[in-house]
């Protein structure tokens, strides 16, 4: 009996080893087996060199383009002649050529100083195509036996303002300064260059809105009023068909009936034309709560050759 029990014990035993050694085996195969050993983890960001963003490609403005094109092409297409403009008391100026730059066009000249003083060089009375070109500047310094190249510069904002798409004749006078004597300064006779389309092409004129005042040769005429980034003005468009060079100034300026001082001073040589303007200032205007010109009155003073045949218009009236 003993016997027995000691048997069927080591049954039971059998048994229970069996039945913990398949759920050792079902709980390992339950975890997967890692074949490739684990990925390191990758640096941080700040480490790692960022892809820099490119650059957009610039929009071409075409019409940008075409303007600058429409000012300064046709001016490449004509030239002048070398040739001396001055040559008197050891000094000589001669004419190279012409040449665009950012700034507009350049005739650009050689100044020879064989004469015993130093002189300065500029430049008055600038007419291109017949109309009073203001928008001009020169001033060279030539020490004595010396020489300098240098230029007269005309503007872009002159040939947008006059119209001018090509240069057919060019007129100006060198005022003359000498440097150590200003008493001794003097200004030549007008100068005149014909370029290659000299005769080839009429200037056209602006159009107006109305005639102000027209008398014994002078006429004038109102071209309208335009805004800029110094402030406000009335635009003038001048016929001098006299023999004499006049000066216009303006005079008792009212605008929306307040008293303001506008700046205008207009010098046009006989036979010429010139586009000029009555400004006011955007700081004048504000000191008067004017925002915009509704009225404007003024008179014009016309001062000749003769001083005392100079004279005043009638009171002028413009309305926006």
């Amino acid at each position: 009996m003993r016997l027995l029990k000691l048997i069927l014990l080591a049954l039971a035993m059998l048994v229970f080893l069996a039945a913990c050694g398949g759920e050792s085996q079902s709980t390992l195969e339950a975890v997967p087996v890692q074949t490739q050993p684990e990925t390191p983890d990758q640096p941080e960001t700040l480490d790692q060199p960022e892809t820099p963003d490119q650059p957009e490609t610039p929009v071409q403005d075409d019409s940008l383009s075409e303007e600058i094109e429409a000012i300064h092409e046709p001016v490449l297409e004509v030239s002048i002649p070398e040739s001396v403009l001055f040559d008197s008391d050891g000094i000589r100026i001669s004419a190279r050529d012409l040449s665009d730059s950012w700034q507009g066009v350049e005739l650009n000249v050689l100044i020879e100083n064989d004469s015993n003083v130093p002189i300065t060089v500029q430049v008055r009375d600038v007419v291109v195509n017949g109309m009073m070109f203001k928008q001009t500047s020169m001033s060279a310094s030539v020490t004595p036996g010396n020489r300098a190249n240098d230029s007269i510069t005309f503007m872009s904002s002159g040939f947008e303002r006059y119209g001018i798409e090509t240069m057919g004749v060019i007129e100006f006078a060198f005022r003359i300064i000498n440097d150590d004597d200003w008493d001794e300064s003097f200004t030549t006779d007008s100068i005149v260059i014909e370029t290659s389309a000299a005769g080839q092409f009429e200037q056209p004129l602006p159009d107006t809105v109305e005639t102000i005042f027209e008398q014994d040769g002078i006429y004038i005429a109102h071209m309208g009023f335009e805004e800029n980034w110094m402030g406000k003005s009335a635009v003038f468009f001048i016929v001098n068909d006299t023999d004499e060079a006049i000066t216009l100034q303006a005079r008792d300026e009212v605008v929306n009936g307040f008293m303001i001082s506008g700046t205008k001073s207009t010098e046009v040589l006989p036979g010429k034309v010139a586009i000029d303007d009555l400004s006011f200032g955007d700081w004048q205007l504000e000191e008067n709560g004017i925002e915009s010109i509704e009225f404007l009155e003024f008179r014009l003073r016309i001062i000749l050759e003769d001083w005392d045949a100079s004279f005043e218009t009638d009171l002028i009236r413009l309305t926006l």
